[in-house]
């Protein structure tokens, strides 16, 4: 039969298929040919089959009431005529079984399906008439067949299908199975009950939709007096499987007035919950709720719920608690619910689930709907179930389980004050506070809980707490405790205790207040130090970068007659490495090592810091090699990521992915540093979008889990191209992820929502400051400001060589007074400096005021240089003088007086104050100051970057004093030209001219020592060039005619003659008009 049809049904399936076009198919379908009249005569089947296609039995052979029910054959034979099932859709089966429900349940269905039926045209009608003819027709059949030698014994039949039980289970061998089957019932054989149970679980084992059908038909067609508790669940299933909930609910009706057992009711109540039927789920329950608890303790009813993963199991209690709450707040009614009962009963079962991992906020949100619950009933009681979800919680090791079980408990607490806690969660409970980082008011609950019910607390629960919590570097709490400890058992007796105190503040970066708490425990407490209390204090001050301190305390330890160890030593070399002093490293190293101390992994990883800060990178490599082959204990992954992140520091790509190469082929494991490294050479390179992608794809991908760190080089990437609303959306998207902020994250915000009016197409005078948006990032930031973030070891952005404990409240306001002076907000400087003080004071007891930090002092610069504050300006340069002397001097330097005591790694850490000391000098006309400010600083042994000296030298040309004029010229040409590649390589378009000197000033970001002059400073000299006469014989001074026969400045005079014409402001201004004023400039 060719038919029209818009689809073709796969088997057992919905799906379409349709081209493209929507065009219909023509498709062949082939029948069975007993679906055809003419073609019924032509199969060569059994003469049983026709008696399927007979005319309804007699009245007499009809059933009566009292007969049972025909074993003849289900669906199929039980029928009394051929019912073509894969004709009608699964809906029009389950209409069948409905009407099959009665107590002439076969007669009953017959009819129905009779009516229901689709009629053919047929002249197979002929064939099932009761004429003469038909039925000697049908026994001439008989006959035929039988004399082919094909027998229809039942013992043939019934070994066949007990064979056919034994084979693997298929598709193929069902259909022969039932098959065999009806041949059986054909011989009106009747199936044992060992048989019955056999095909039953073979046709469940099937995976096809037409065997869970005969899997009832053949239910059915077992007398119900015969029926057992096995049969039903099968049955119950194969209804459910068919997504017939009804008839499995009859099924499992008639199981409990027959055998009064719960069978079936499992699923049942599973497929309801999982398909959110809580009509279905609260019906099937509350059956055995309102059967007495006889019934409901059978808890196989719930084993079906109980197999499911317990977070379905809360997904699904918290669905239910959901639909009671709409339940209650729909009525309007405060009396018990059905609903409300059931929601509570499956929470509580997923909450007597221990051991097993569990969504924490899945977990808090059933809380929250219990308690709901109680505010439409004030005298429910639900205190059983949050001590039994509490006892789940303490069940499980990782930190966020335990926080959840004692901020439940501090509710539980509140909520009830007659509760009395056991013992046993008691310790439970104390175990967390103990094991946990933070001393929050929940665990003072615990505590105080702890010595009203059970006595006081051991020592060896004070000393775990209080080590933990200074670990967090929670300064209050670790005293609480310590105050504690000495009122329940007096004088402290282990030295755990006093170090607690000193670790605390040591995590807090406050070394000062440590030295302090360190002298106060010897007078009041008796403390006898020892060598781990005087590493602490030494370790305190090395992370801040005092060395002064940290010389004066490791002194101290020697003096005290106890002998340095290793970690003395490296505290040592630590703060001489971040300075890059590698003769102070490399001598304190050889003192150890003369001590009888064997070189450890930290003091190779302290080297290997040293080398790259003094920038020695190729020693620095050596020794990431030497080390693979060394005694030492730890990963050395630490070592390998200081180089590459010092190659990423200097946009050198190629030497950040060559280097992490040889670290795989090495063997070195990654970590979360190394990708920070990888993260932060992407984002520098300005590839924001490909950092992002290796932080959201492939850190994930490797296992990697990403930090704020990563986060914050991302922002910092988007925010170097631009790109501020993505610096925004990278923000959000971390706090997603339920990090918290830092100095990092914030300082990036914060200069974002400044710039976030800036355009790249804008010039510098242009650039808009959202003055508003930026002061709101900087209230927020300030008053969520947390001490615990110094904690952290991860490296922070803008702190660079300068003190921690210092950089943590200035970098914010550093650059808002920075913003505020060069727009001229004189107020509002003296409104933030005012509140840059206060909230020092609230961190720090340091005198921020006598000695600020150095971009502090910049930012002052800044804005006493616009309001032309002379005195002001002068008075912050010398403190930054001083504050470089600090941060800047050699470890052997003894006499400031002499040069070159300043550390080569540290030579251009001048240079920002001095860049806007210089504009405010050459402003002034200040000339000879500004020459003896720069030759004190060169003598001293700082340098210049590339935009200072081409500063200075471009102010030298300004200078009516001929030498320093011509000063400009020999400056040029020695500190300048070295790397200058001549006009030649510079292009002859004026962009393109303008674009290379550009990128020559990028280059000498990544290398100082390329610095080249720039467009403006040749446009500069030319302009001197001309006024001192250089290549005229007439005009030309005595000094410049010197200096060109001398041959010392050739270079420079060249490349001043052969500048090209470019009609832009700066030849036009200043080539073009005479003597320039300072304005020009």
């Amino acid at each position: 039969m060719i038919e029209r049809i818009a689809g073709c049904l796969e088997q057992r399936g919905r799906s379409l298929l349709r081209s493209p076009k929507k065009k219909l198919f023509r498709s062949r379908r082939y029948l069975h040919s007993a679906f055809w009249s003419h073609g019924a005569s032509t199969i060569n089947l059994p003469a049983w089959w026709v008696l399927l296609l007979q005319s309804p039995p007699s009245e007499e052979n009809q059933p009566r009431k009292d007969r049972g029910p025909s074993t003849a054959g289900g669906i199929v034979l039980g029928l009394q005529g051929l019912f073509l099932d894969f004709l009608y859709p699964l809906q029009t089966r389950t209409l069948i079984r409905k009407l099959k429900r009665s107590a002439n349940a076969h007669y009953q269905a017959a009819q129905s399906v009779k009516q229901c039926s689709r009629s053919y045209t047929s002249t197979a009608t002929s064939l099932i008439t009761n004429t003469g003819e038909g039925v000697n027709w049908l026994q001439r059949e008989i006959e035929d067949h039988g004399s082919t030698g094909v027998e229809y014994d039942g013992k043939q039949a019934r070994k066949r299908l007990h064979e056919l039980l034994d084979e693997e289970r298929t598709k193929t061998s069902c259909d022969a199975l039932w098959q065999r089957y009806q041949d059986l019932s054909e011989q009106s054989e009747v199936l044992s009950s060992h048989e019955l149970i056999r095909m039953l679980l073979c046709l469940r084992a099937s995976k096809c939709s037409t065997d869970t059908e005969r899997l009832l038909a053949l239910f059915e067609s077992i007398p119900i007096g015969e029926r057992r508790a096995i049969h039903y669940n099968y049955a119950i299933s194969a209804a459910l499987e068919l997504k017939d909930a009804q008839t499995a609910v009859y099924i499992q009706h008639e199981a409990l007035s027959r055998l009064h057992s719960s069978v079936g009711t499992s699923a049942i109540l599973r497929h309801a919950i999982m398909q959110n039927d809580w009509k279905l789920a609260i019906g099937t329950w509350q059956i055995f709720w309102n059967a007495g608890i006889g019934y409901y303790l059978q808890n196989d009813i719930w084993a079906g719920i109980e197999a499911l993963p317990l977070s379905k199991q809360m997904e699904k209690a918290m669905n239910a608690a959901d639909h009671a709450i709409s339940e209650i707040e729909s009525t309007g009614s405060r009396s018990p619910s059905a609903a409300r009962d059931f929601a509570m009963e499956l929470i509580k079962r997923a909450f007597q689930i221990k051991n097993i991992v569990f969504n924490v906020e899945l977990w808090r949100q059933l809380h929250e709907r219990l308690e709901t619950f109680r505010g439409h009933d004030a005298a429910l009681q639900t205190t059983a179930l949050d001590i039994v979800s509490i006892e789940q919680a303490l069940s499980l090791k990782p930190e966020n389980f335990g926080s959840a079980a004692l901020d439940e408990y501090c509710h539980l607490r509140h909520r009830d004050t007659n509760f009395v806690p056991s013992k046993q969660m008691l310790q439970s409970l104390l175990d967390r506070v103990v094991g946990s980082r933070k001393f929050t008011e929940t665990m003072r609950i615990v505590v105080d809980d702890w010595r009203t019910y059970c006595g006081k607390l051991d020592v060896a629960v004070y000393v775990r707490m209080m080590k933990n919590v200074a670990r967090n570097g929670d300064v209050d709490k670790v005293h609480e405790l310590f105050k504690a400890y000495c009122t329940d058992h007096g004088k402290p007796q282990e030295d755990a205790v006093y170090h607690s105190l000193l670790q605390a503040h040591y995590r807090r970066a406050d070394p000062e207040q440590a030295a302090n708490v360190f002298d106060d425990l010897q007078r009041s407490h008796g403390f006898v130090p020892d060598v781990i209390g005087y590493n602490i204090i030494i370790r305190a001050f090395a992370r801040v970068g005092d060395v002064e301190a940290v010389e004066n305390w490791f002194e101290k330890l020697q003096m005290s007659g106890i002998k340095p160890d290793s970690n003395s030593y490296f505290s040592l070399m630590l703060v001489y490495s971040k300075r890059g002093d590698l003769d102070a490293v490399l001598e304190t190293s050889q003192e150890a090592t003369a001590a009888g101390l064997k070189r450890t992994l930290a003091m190779v990883d302290v080297l290997v810091l040293a080398n790259v800060n003094d920038e020695k990178m190729v020693e620095a490599e050596r020794l990431l090699e030497e080390a693979l082959n060394m005694d030492l204990k730890g990963p050395r992954t630490h070592m390998w990521n200081i180089v590459l992140n010092a190659y990423a520091l200097r946009k050198d790509l190629d030497q950040v992915t060559r280097l992490h190469r040889r670290m795989q082929k090495a063997g070195i494991p990654s970590d979360g540093m190394t990708y920070a490294a990888l993260i932060t050479s992407l984002s520098i390179t300005k590839q924001p979008q490909l950092a992002y992608k290796v932080l959201k794809k492939l850190m994930p991908a490797v296992g990697v889990r990403p930090s704020v760190l990563h986060y914050a080089t991302v922002m910092g990437g988007f925010f170097q191209t631009k790109e501020y609303g993505q610096v925004f959306l990278v923000y959000k998207d971390m706090l997603r992820h339920k990090f918290s902020p830092n100095l990092s994250t914030q300082n990036v915000l914060l200069r974002a929502a400044a710039s976030v009016g800036e355009t790249s197409v804008k010039e510098e005078s242009d650039k808009e400051i959202d003055f508003t948006r930026a002061r709101q990032v900087l209230d927020q930031t300030i008053s969520n400001l947390d001490p615990s973030e110094l904690t952290s070891t991860e490296p922070r952005k803008f702190v660079g060589p300068h003190r921690l404990d210092e950089a943590f409240t200035s970098t914010y306001f550093d650059y808002m007074i920075f913003l505020y002076g060069k727009a001229g907000a004189f107020d509002k400087v003296s409104e933030a400096y005012n509140q840059y003080l206060t909230t020092s004071h609230q961190f720090s007891q340091r005198d921020v005021e006598s000695s600020p930090p150095m971009r502090m002092l910049s930012a002052l610069l800044v804005a006493h240089k616009s309001a032309g504050n002379a005195e002001q300006i002068d008075q912050c340069w010398y403190l930054a003088l001083h504050k470089c002397e600090i941060l800047a001097c050699k470890v052997s330097a003894k006499d400031l007086s002499q040069p070159n005591w300043v550390l080569p790694s540290r030579r251009f850490i001048i240079n920002l104050p001095l860049q806007h000391y210089l504009g405010y000098l050459g402003d002034q006309s200040r000339f000879e100051d500004m020459v003896n400010v720069v030759n004190d600083l060169l003598r001293s042994g700082y340098d210049l970057t590339h935009h200072n000296w081409n500063t200075y030298i471009q102010y030298l040309t300004r200078s009516p004093t001929i030498p320093y004029k011509l000063l400009a010229f020999t400056l040029t040409e020695s500190t300048l030209m070295p790397h200058w590649t001549g006009w030649e390589v510079m292009g002859r378009k004026p962009l393109d001219i303008k674009y290379r000197f550009r990128g020559r000033a990028k280059d000498a970001l990544k290398d100082p020592a390329k610095r080249t002059p720039t467009y403006l400073t040749f446009v500069r000299l030319t302009a001197a060039y001309v006024e001192l006469g250089f290549g005229r014989s007439r005009r030309r001074s005595e000094e410049a005619e010197k200096l060109e026969s001398s041959g010392q400045v050739r270079r420079t005079l060249d490349a001043v003659r052969n500048l090209p014409f470019i009609d832009d402001w700066e030849q036009r201004t200043i080539l073009n008009r005479g003597p320039y004023s300072d304005q020009e400039f």
